[in-house]
C-alpha cells in the first residue's frame, strides 16, 4: 500500500469507522492511518465480534472484508438489512476473478462502495470521503422523507376533522331542520282541503324534501363514515360496496379476511378512504361493468386491491397531470408507513393496490 495523496477534514463530529479484517497488519495500517485523519476507530477480526459491535450501536462506516474466519462479509450485510442505510458500507475484496461480481451484489445488499486489495491509502481515503459524503445524502434524504410523512398525516388528520365536524354538522342543523320541515309537510297534506293544483305542489315539496334528506345522508355519510366506528370495518365496506354497486350498472365482487377484529382507528379508516376512493374513480372514470374488491388481513399488514375491467388510463400521463384521486390514496397509504401501486394502461383496466403494515409506530 501507498501513502495517502493528501488529507482531508473528518468533521467535528469526529466520525467512526469499524474495520473488520482478520489481518492484523492491515488493521493496524487502516486504523493508524484513519486515525491520523481524526476518526474514532474500532477494530474486528471476525463476524461474530462485528455483530457483537453493531448491535450496540451503528458506525458511520463499516469496512469490511469479505473473507473473514468465520463466514463472508456479505453475511453481515444481509443482517443488517435495511440499516445499512443507516450507515455506509464499503466491501473489501481480494483478488480473483469473481470480485466484480462479489462487489455488486454487496452493492445490490446495501453496500455503497467497493476497494479490491492490495489498494492505495490514497483510493481509501478517496472512498471513505465519497462514502461518508453518500452517507449525508441518505441521512437528508430520509429526514426530509419522514418530513412529507409527517406532513402529509397532519393534513390528512386535519381533513378527516373537518369533515367530521360538517358531518355533524349536516345531520345535527340542517338534516334536523329538514326532517322537521318534512314533518309539518307531511301533516299539512294530511289537513289540506284546497284546490287540487295546491295538492299537487304541496306533494311535489314533500317529496323534494324526502330527497334533499336523502342527499344530506349520503353526504354526511361521505364525509365522516360513522357506520365505521359503529360496525366495523369489514361492515362498513360491505355497505359501502352495496350503495355503490346500487348506483350504476357495474358488478362488484368482494372478498374479505381477517377484518372482523378491530383494528386502530386510524388504520381502519385508512383503508376504507384507499376503497372508496378507489371505487369512487372505477365508477366515475373507468366505465367499469365489474370490479373485483379484496381486503386481506396477514400476520404483519393489511393487503388491498381494486381491480376494474374499464378504459384504463396511461400512468405517466394521469399521475403527471390530474390524478389527484391517485396521489391523495398514495399520500394516506405512505402516512400510514405503507405503500400503494397502481397498474394500468388504456384500454385494459386498472388496478389499484397497497399494503399498509398493521404496526405504523
Amino acid at each position: 500500500m501507498g501513502t495517502p495523496s493528501g488529507s482531508f477534514q473528518a468533521g467535528s463530529s469526529s466520525p467512526k469507522v469499524l474495520i473488520v479484517d482478520d489481518d492484523e497488519g492491515i488493521l493496524r495500517l487502516l486504523s493508524s492511518f484513519l486515525e491520523s485523519k481524526g476518526f474514532q476507530v474500532t477494530q474486528c477480526r471476525n463476524l461474530s465480534e462485528a455483530r457483537q459491535r453493531v448491535s450496540l450501536g451503528l458506525p458511520d462506516l463499516i469496512l469490511l472484508d469479505y473473507q473473514l474466519p468465520d463466514g463472508v462479509g456479505m453475511e453481515l450485510l444481509k443482517e443488517l438489512g435495511e440499516r445499512s442505510m443507516l450507515c455506509s458500507v464499503v466491501m473489501m475484496t481480494g483478488v480473483a476473478k469473481d470480485d466484480v461480481g462479489l462487489a455488486t451484489d454487496a452493492m445490490r445488499l446495501g453496500a455503497v462502495d467497493y476497494l479490491t486489495k492490495p489498494f492505495s491509502l490514497s483510493a481509501l481515503e478517496s472512498k471513505v470521503v465519497a462514502s461518508l459524503a453518500e452517507r449525508e445524502l441518505r441521512r437528508q434524504r430520509r429526514e426530509e422523507l419522514l418530513r412529507k410523512r409527517i406532513f402529509s398525516r397532519q393534513i390528512l388528520a386535519a381533513v378527516e376533522r373537518e369533515r367530521q365536524r360538517l358531518s355533524a354538522e349536516l345531520h345535527d342543523e340542517i338534516g334536523q331542520t329538514l326532517t322537521t320541515l318534512k314533518i309539518q309537510a307531511e301533516l299539512l297534506l294530511e289537513e289540506f282541503q284546497g284546490p287540487h293544483e295546491q295538492l299537487e305542489r304541496l306533494k311535489s315539496l314533500s317529496e323534494g324534501l324526502s330527497k334533499s334528506i336523502e342527499k344530506l345522508r349520503e353526504i354526511a355519510q361521505g364525509l365522516r363514515p360513522s357506520v365505521l366506528d359503529k360496525i366495523g370495518l369489514e361492515a362498513a365496506l360491505t355497505r359501502l360496496l352495496e350503495e355503490c354497486e346500487g348506483k350504476g350498472r357495474v358488478r362488484i365482487k368482494s372478498f374479505f379476511r381477517g377484518l372482523r377484529e378491530r383494528l386502530p382507528p386510524e388504520l381502519e379508516l385508512g383503508v376504507y378512504r384507499i376503497v372508496q376512493e378507489a371505487v369512487t374513480n372505477a365508477l366515475k372514470h373507468a366505465q367499469a361493468r365489474e370490479l373485483a374488491v379484496n381486503v386481506i388481513r396477514g400476520p404483519s399488514s393489511i393487503s388491498i386491491s381494486v381491480e376494474d375491467d374499464g378504459t384504463g388510463f396511461s400512468i405517466s400521463g394521469e399521475l403527471g397531470t390530474a390524478g389527484v384521486g391517485l396521489l391523495t390514496m398514495r399520500e394516506r397509504a405512505e402516512s400510514l408507513k405503507g405503500t400503494l401501486w397502481v397498474d394500468s394502461s388504456v384500454g385494459s383496466g386498472t388496478c389499484v393496490s397497497a399494503e399498509l403494515p398493521l404496526d405504523g409506530d
